[in-house]
């Protein structure tokens, strides 16, 4: 059986079970002869086929509840009841269902039976009969409570002789037993002063019968414990009345709901049964609405079922075979509810979703080499939709008609503007081979070309290049090795199928949109087999040799020894063919292992052949021809070989890949499938297949079955070129010129002599009189042409000028013309009267700065243009035209540090602002004793209450040795602290800067408080590094007006490797009151619908009111009136300059609503209980907003509640979430109101309405809110870490710390009750993340009102090896069963 990851299959969910109406249920159409069903049977802790003991069938479906309360099931019509059944069984895919049945209906004791049970009982038949034609499983539930009765001893021998050996029923004995003792429960007995009968008894009654059929029985506590039966007394007897006649056995049922508790009670409670014998959930599931199945579990639905269906999934560790299971119910009544309607069977999101997906995943695993993860977008399965939109240029995306509508705009070609979305965590592309994309109604201004693809966790970008055009629509089908990792991008270049995103990205310049719609992942479910290196080993060289038929062919084979560099063996071939004309040069065979060792064989897909020191006398690409033979002389296929391949020039190896499929396959085996084919091969026959003569050694004979093989390594790697045009060796060639407007003359020429070092120039004449508006321009191609290709991934072009003979200076500009985008430089040629001048100027221009995307497809340099003037003509040379990279890899990692211990930074100089009433300033110094580690520090002072909109700068010189041009730095970190007793936070910008004044970066940073913060910069732009080759200079500034301070800088270190950033968890709480002035201000409201002529409007109005708060204090008072969909709006800020919204993680608030004395008479909309929150950003009115409805439905009216909403649930239409630190404010709109509508929807248009029609149709609701709090305190825990080495508090990791470092985690306001958490310490590394070590603790934290300081902290300690290239996080868990992966669900150092 495959062993089956946690896997969610996405597809359409809601159509298809609408589309299931269209069903045709025709439950008596089946005969009986047609059961499909399999004969299963009980082998150890397996369920197998007892045909076939080695094939194991997992049983995996849903309950029907319905003939438990009722004769024909629910709706009073047993056709409801035949739908969902077909509906779980065809749609749902599930391969059992079991079936809930009553012995009092099935003897004709129900409700309205008056005896008549045959109707019931037929049902029950033909329920039945639709899983044998299916070739699936019923288990007939019989469904009681406590102990048996006679009644329903009596229905299981009834039952059991009616459905003797049918291979598609399993007996369910007795549904929840509980309330008896286990020898009760076993073995009968009295109870309640009634004779009750046990589950030996009720077994050994069906046996009687000659049934053999598989019997389910339950452990008490509500069919939830089964390790009480193994301790009291053991296995059940599969056996007759006083003994013998076996049956197919016996698997045990539990029913796990939360109120059971988690994986420790499941371990307690079910393993133990695991361990011995086949174990079923015959029901299990969640309810947020059933408060009693939820007991005190307080977590969500995705961790209760998602941890419980990975429990179930387990076979290693004691827990024997994977878990049946059957979900409880297939009824929109029966809690916990699998589908919301009975008549569509759309799954319910807590619990049905997670049913479905499980069923569709367990069915594509099973029953097909592929499984295909699906996003169709209704719903949209992607998540945390994020936009790359740079210069102007904009895309942005909806979900629309159950398609992704993107929409894009690109102005120039350098910028990136791409589209990236998170797939679903749970989605196991392990083995991803395909991605489907299908587009359409796509509408574009000229054709585009967009890049489809997906971006891994490690941040890589990998896709293929797809030319758009208006009106195109197609499935678009991308092989995984097509998919090229995007240039220039940092990383390991290696395809790992670790997929974090789709990613779509537009390459070059264009605007327009496109449908996107169903997205496919499509995996390979089958195993990998690869057979290499087979010479001498597994295959065997044949001792008969037969030579050719002409005199003097030769073939001479022999297995040697050292065929290839490993020590390998091979084969070594002398051989001779003399006559082409013959059909037979001789031949030798290779026999294949005749035992089960390539038992696997049929499931390679490819050959690949290796061979080197290949010598021939005749044709200089000799080739051979394999044929696969069944036997000797009886063949299945042939397939020649030519050996022109050079995959190692050094060693001089040749390699053939032959694919199955391109195989010449004899015509008596066309028929078989390419397995079977491959199966019948016992032989190879080698034939020589030219004339020639020599020697060739075979090393490498493969048989490969990776089917979809990954896309080459890509690895980051800074392609170091130049390619210079010196006017000498490559050089320019006029192609034409234009001399501009009348009277204007431009020109150009290669010229002798000019150039530096007396070589050849360019030459660029003008005349341009003051009469005429501009110059001219000439063109020049390349002499000789560049390769092509050759300028693939260039960063800058540069060369030198010298001025000519000229009384005036000359602004010039020189384009560069490519097929796909061009740019254009501009510069000036100093005036020289004297003569010309023998300074040669140098310039460099990054084509990123000029817009050009592709600098490979340039093709032409025009000059343009000069300066007008009539101080006569003038002329410019231009030499050494250089494309080049700049970059140099970097093999080995590299810091370079300024501890300011002492400062190396040089010549510190301070700028003021001026005009200021005082000036603005900022100044620097080192002072000691007041860095990180009580050492020397940078101290920025700085002053910005002045009037000048600008504070000034403070710049130094960066050392010499600091060699950035030979090295590629890519992270710039470093340690800050502020000293500022203003309102926070306090922000600054450090930039850098060449020798001539010019920005090469800069990045804004926030100091926070008045602790030490570590602060990480990549020094990144559009996925590359930024070239800093140049720096020379580093400058801040501090940019908040009305500001003063200080700001503390240490231990600064440019780094060429990924640096983490050590995140220290600061305690945060916003809270606005509203008693005295409040922080929360309304910026404005809007009334809603409405029209002048009814005079009435929609609205929602804000005000404050004394008495109504919390404790009798202040509160933001709302009121609604809404009848239609807009029904108005309230624009709140927050006090951004105070509240720093990177740390809080939810938003609470105290709320109440009062349902108004004041309806309008005729009203028929009532109450409003709900209140739209949406946070703002950008500015609070016109941003963009990101919603979540609050809903009071079910509290009292006047009742205060707490609400805490985690920031990650606030998201837009799209379905992204808010960034916490672009909340700018809130909004405040009805949350639900009456059916007016604008003509488009809605009974009733706002604009031609009545006031009769407003007032009938309106909701009004009143709404008192308080205590509105930002924080990341949610439900008041703290969390602090602290690492600690040798008595010293550690900041950061840095060289001295190898060894021992311990770990302190303390937890406040932990809970009012004890509670478990568990700290993980993870020790990563730096080069590619991963995990090098690891250090698990648990601890009860006791109550907040009895915990001491030692109560609170979680220790550990973790030995570091190598820190400069390793790091550190640190995880909480409050459970840590629930833990999936240490990249999935944690938050570092805080809950």
């Amino acid at each position: 059986m495959i062993n089956l990851k946690r896997v969610a299959a996405a597809i359409t969910i809601l159509c298809v079970f609408v589309n299931a109406l269209a069903f045709n249920i025709d439950i008596n159409s089946a005969s009986a002869n047609e059961n499909l069903s399999l004969e299963l049977k009980v082998n150890g802790t397996k369920v197998v086929l007892a045909d076939d003991m080695s094939k194991e069938v997992r049983l995996v479906g849903v309950n029907l509840p319905d003939l438990h309360w009722s004769n024909e099931g629910d709706g009073a019509s047993k056709n409801n009841l035949a739908f969902r059944m077909q509906v779980a069984l065809d749609t749902w895919k599930a391969n059992v269902v079991r079936l809930a049945v009553d012995s009092k209906r099935w003897f004709g004791q129900g409700d309205y039976q008056n005896g008549n049970y045959e109707p019931y009982r037929t049902l029950v038949d033909e329920l039945i009969n639709m899983a044998s034609v299916r070739g699936k499983y019923v288990i007939l539930d019989l469904h009681r409570f406590e102990a048996p009765r006679e009644i329903d001893l009596n229905f299981w021998k009834d039952a059991a002789a009616r459905y003797k050996n049918n291979p598609t029923v399993l007996f369910g004995l007795f549904n929840e037993p509980h309330g008896v003792s286990w020898e009760i429960w076993r073995n009968g007995g009295i109870h309640k002063d009634e004779v009750v009968y046990g589950m030996q008894d009720l077994i050994e009654a069906v046996r009687d019968t000659g049934a053999k059929n598989i019997c389910i029985v339950g452990g008490l506590d509500y069919a939830y414990i089964l390790a009480g039966i193994l301790e009291n007394g053991g296995l059940l007897k599969d056996q007759r009345t006083g003994g013998g006649g076996a049956g197919n056995g016996i698997i045990y049922d539990t029913h796990i709901y939360p109120v059971k508790g988690g994986e420790s009670s499941w371990e307690a409670a079910v393993k133990p049964m695991r361990e011995v014998a086949p174990v079923i959930a015959g029901e299990w599931g969640y309810d947020p609405d059933d408060k009693e199945m939820l007991g005190s579990y307080k977590g969500t639905a995705e961790e209760f079922q998602s941890s419980l269906l990975e429990w179930f999934d387990r076979e290693t560790g004691g827990y024997g075979s994977k878990m049946h299971w059957t979900a409880w119910s297939f009824h929109s009544s029966a809690s916990p509810r699998i589908i919301k309607d009975n008549s569509t069977c759309e799954p319910t999101s807590f619990h049905g979703y997670y049913v479905y997906n499980k069923l569709q995943a367990i069915y594509n695993q099973t029953s097909s080499d592929v499984v295909d993860f699906v996003n169709s977008f209704e719903p949209d399965l992607f998540s945390n939709y994020r936009y790359v939109q740079e210069e102007g240029s904009a895309i942005n995306s909806s979900v629309k008609n159950g398609s992704l509508n993107i929409n894009f705009d690109k102005k120039v070609g350098p910028e990136k503007v791409a589209l990236y979305a998170d797939i679903p965590f749970d989605w196991d592309l392990s083995k991803l081979g395909e991605i489907h994309f299908e587009i359409s109604n796509t509408n574009v201004s000229n054709d585009v070309t967009i890049r489809l693809g997906v971006q891994e966790k490690d941040g890589e970008d990998w896709s293929v290049d797809v030319k758009f055009y208006t009106g195109k629509s197609e499935r678009i089908k991308i092989n995984i090795a097509d998919l090229r990792k995007k240039e220039n991008q940092r990383g390991d270049g290696n395809f790992t199928r670790e997929i974090k995103s789709i990613h779509i990205e537009v390459f070059n310049k264009g605007s327009g949109s496109f449908d996107l719609d169903s997205v496919t992942f499509r995996c390979s479910t089958s195993e990998y087999h690869e057979y290499i290196n087979v010479f001498g080993t597994d295959i065997k060289l044949d001792p008969g040799v037969y030579q050719g038929p002409s005199t003097g062919d030769k073939m001479v084979p022999e297995i040697i020894d050292d065929a290839d560099s490993t020590g390998g063996k091979g084969l070594k071939l002398n051989y001779a063919r003399t006559e082409a004309t013959s059909n037979w040069g001789g031949n030798f065979y290779l026999n294949m292992p005749s035992d089960d060792r390539w038992e696997h064989l049929s499931k390679t897909k490819e050959i690949k052949i290796r061979a080197k020191d290949i010598s021939s006398g005749g044709d200089s690409h000799m080739h051979f021809t394999f044929k696969f033979e069944a036997e000797k002389e009886v063949g299945i296929g042939s397939r020649a070989l030519r050996f022109n391949n050079l995959v190692d020039p050094d060693k001089k190896i040749y390699e053939v890949v032959i694919p199955w499929e391109e195989v010449t396959w004899s015509s008596n085996y066309e028929h078989m499938s390419m397995e079977d084919k491959i199966k019948e091969i016992q032989r190879i026959k080698v034939e020589i297949g030219s004339k020639g003569s020599g020697t060739v050694i075979f090393t490498h004979l493969e048989f490969s079955g990776e089917e979809y093989p990954l896309p080459p390594s890509a690895p980051y790697k800074v392609n170091q070129f130049e390619y210079l045009v010196d006017m000498d060796n490559n050089s320019l060639k006029k192609d034409y010129n234009w001399n501009g407007p009348e009277g204007a003359k431009y020109n150009g020429s290669i010229v002798n002599g000019a150039g530096i070092n007396g070589s050849k120039a360019v030459k660029i004449t003008y005349d341009i009189p003051t009469t005429v508006p501009y110059g001219g321009d000439v063109t020049f191609k390349f002499n000789p042409p560049i390769p092509e290709g050759a300028l693939k991934g260039a960063h800058f072009v540069s060369f030198y000028i010298r001025a000519g003979q000229d009384t005036v200076e000359r602004n010039v500009s020189i384009r560069f013309t490519g097929n796909n985008s061009s740019g254009t430089v501009n510069f000036v040629v100093p005036a020289s009267p004297d003569g010309e001048s023998n300074e040669w100027i140098y310039h460099k221009f990054y084509f990123d700065d000029i817009g050009i995307s592709n600098p490979e497809d340039i093709t032409t340099i025009k000059f343009i243009g000069a300066t007008k003037s009539d101080e006569g003509p003038g002329y410019y040379y231009l030499d050494n035209l250089l494309f080049s990279t700049g970059n140099i890899e970097q093999s080995e990692n590299l810091e370079f540090v300024n501890k300011f211990d002492p400062d190396i930074f040089t010549n510190w100089r301070d700028v003021k602002s001026g005009g200021g009433y005082p000036e603005n300033w900022i100044k620097a110094k080192t002072v000691s004793g007041i860095g990180l580690n009580g050492t020397s520090a940078l101290e920025l002072s700085y002053d910005r209450t002045g009037l000048a909109s600008w504070g000034g700068y403070v710049e130094a010189d960066l050392p010499d040795a600091w060699d950035f041009v030979n090295n590629t730095m890519s992270y710039l970190n470093f340690w800050i602290r502020g000293q500022n007793e203003q309102a926070r936070p306090s922000n600054f910008t450090i930039s850098f800067y060449d020798a001539n004044g010019n920005m090469l970066f800069s990045h804004k940073f926030q100091s926070i408080d008045n602790d030490w913060e570590h602060i990480v910069i990549p020094i990144y732009k559009d996925g590359a590094i930024v070239d800093l080759r140049d720096v020379a200079k580093i400058r801040f500034t501090a940019d908040d007006d009305n500001k003063a301070g200080k700001l503390l800088i240490d231990d600064m270190v440019f780094t060429n490797y990924e640096v983490v950033r050590i995140e220290k968890y600061r305690p945060v709480k916003y809270v606005d009151t509203f008693d005295g002035s409040t922080l929360i201000r309304k910026v404005d409201q809007y009334k809603g619908w409405g029209n002048a002529e009814a005079g009435y409007y929609d609205y929602i109005r804000q005000s404050f009111v004394e008495n109504e708060g919390m404790d009798g204090t202040r509160a933001m008072k709302i009121e609604v009136s809404a009848s239609s969909w807009y029904s108005g709006e309230v624009f709140f800020s927050i006090p951004a300059d105070s509240w720093n919204m990177r740390y809080p993680t939810h938003m609470e608030f105290d709320i109440k609503y009062e349902i108004p004395t004041d309806f309008p008479a005729g009203n028929e909309g009532g109450p409003c209980r709900k209140l739209n929150f949406n946070l703002s950003t950008e500015k609070v009115k016109d941003g963009k907003r990101f919603g979540f409805n609050v809903d009071l439905s079910g509290e009292e009216e006047g009742k205060w509640v707490r609400i805490s909403i985690p920031l990650a649930n606030f998201t837009d239409k799209s379905k992204n979430p808010v960034t916490p630190d672009d909340i700018l404010g809130f909004t405040l709109t009805p949350g639900e109101s009456g059916n007016i509508g604008d003509g488009s929807y809605g009974t009733v248009n706002y604009k031609t309405a009545t006031l009769e029609q407003f007032h009938k149709a309106l909701k009004k609701g009143i709404f008192y809110i308080d205590n509105i709090t930002f924080t990341n305190m949610e439900g008041s825990r703290v969390v602090k870490v602290e690492l600690e080495q040798n008595g010293k508090t550690l900041n950061n990791l840095s060289a001295a710390n190898v060894g021992a470092v311990n770990v302190t985690t303390e937890i406040d306001n932990y809970s009012d009750s004890s509670e478990a958490a568990t700290m993980v310490v993870v020790l990563y590394s730096k080069s590619n993340n991963s995990v090098q070590n690891i250090k698990v603790v648990s601890k009860i934290i006791p109550a907040v009102s009895e915990a001491s300081v030692d109560d609170k902290q979680i220790k550990a300690s973790i030995n570091v090896t190598d820190p400069q290239n390793q790091y550190l996080k640190v995880f909480i868990w409050k459970d840590f069963s629930s833990m999936k992966t240490l990249d999935e669900q944690y938050i570092p150092i805080k809950w």
